[in-house]
């Protein structure tokens, strides 16, 4: 899998997609479930969460440590674990503490499997700039190892696949789209659209109806004053209608302001009121 260049955060429930999918992919007589040992639950009873649970797990051969270290795979993270002596099988740290190495799904960046004949090693590579987490874990059983590789690979392209589909849909609405009108498609939307025009000066409706040339109904009033202030639903009622002032560049602000602070789509009349009306006299 190719690495990135930063972490990426997943909510639970993309995770829960992604596991479920990753276990699909595992050897058909392989059980994913890990039921703890008293000693393996000693070790990772001070860091699960109340509403956490093991998936996957495997660990170092005895044959090669008297405290083999463990990936512990979560339904919400990664723990690397390496255990102290005394904690693995008297309950309690006496001369070295138990270490513990928290992985975000997200931080993964690369899965590497040394695969031997009886014992393998894993290397979880990061996306926060060091070249992995402390070293590879070797002398894991070839059986746990495969799986556990196999497991966080799938995750970790489930889940990226999953922002990348949630991709175009965040840039399509990201986009705001190109708001400016001159009078004659104003007045088109106004006609066919059942938009209106949203007075921001503070002259009375009738004033801009009259050099608009357009029945009163056709205009609402909005406080410029007290745009910042509204909420959601009330922003939403200005949502394809077009905004008038002065000048274009005022309504233009207002307009920006309700996209970004509510992602509410709205129109500008170009030029605002005192060009339509200096174009009125001229003529």
């Amino acid at each position: 899998m190719p690495e990135d260049t930063h972490t990426v955060t997943y909510d639970a429930k993309d995770i829960e997609t992604a596991i479920n999918e990753a276990v699909q992919f595992l050897p058909k007589n392989f059980a994913p479930m890990h039921e703890h040992s008293k000693r393996c639950y000693r070790v990772l009873q001070h860091i699960l969460y109340d509403d956490e649970y093991t998936v996957l797990e495997a660990k170092q051969s005895l044959v090669k440590s008297l405290a083999p270290i463990r990936i512990v795979a979560t339904n919400k993270r990664i723990i690397l674990v390496n255990p102290s002596f005394s904690s693995l099988w008297l309950g309690y740290n006496i001369f070295t503490p138990t270490r513990y190495e928290v992985i975000p799904y997200g931080n993964i960046a690369n899965i590497t499997l040394l695969a031997g004949v009886s014992f393998s090693s894993i290397s979880v590579y990061l996306t926060t700039g060091s070249s992995n987490w402390d070293g590879s874990i070797e002398g894991l059983k070839t059986k746990d190892a495969k799986a556990m590789f196999i497991f966080m690979e799938k995750v970790t392209e489930s889940l990226r696949k999953q922002a990348n589909s949630h991709a175009p849909t965040a840039q399509k609405s990201s986009k705001k789209k190109r708001n400016e009108l001159d009078l004659k498609r104003s007045m088109e939307m106004v006609r066919n659209r059942d938009a209106k025009f949203v007075w921001l000066g503070a002259h009375p409706l009738d004033y801009v109806a009259g050099i608009l040339e357009v029945d009163k109904s056709n205009v609402m009033r909005a406080d410029a004053g007290e745009i910042e202030k509204i909420g959601k639903a009330a922003a939403g009622k200005l949502e394809g209608h077009i905004f008038v002032c002065y000048n274009g560049a005022f309504s233009s602000s207002v307009s920006d302001y309700m996209w970004e602070k509510h992602g509410i789509n709205t129109y500008v009349l170009h030029g605002g009121i005192e060009e339509h009306k200096t174009a009125g006299k001229s003529t």
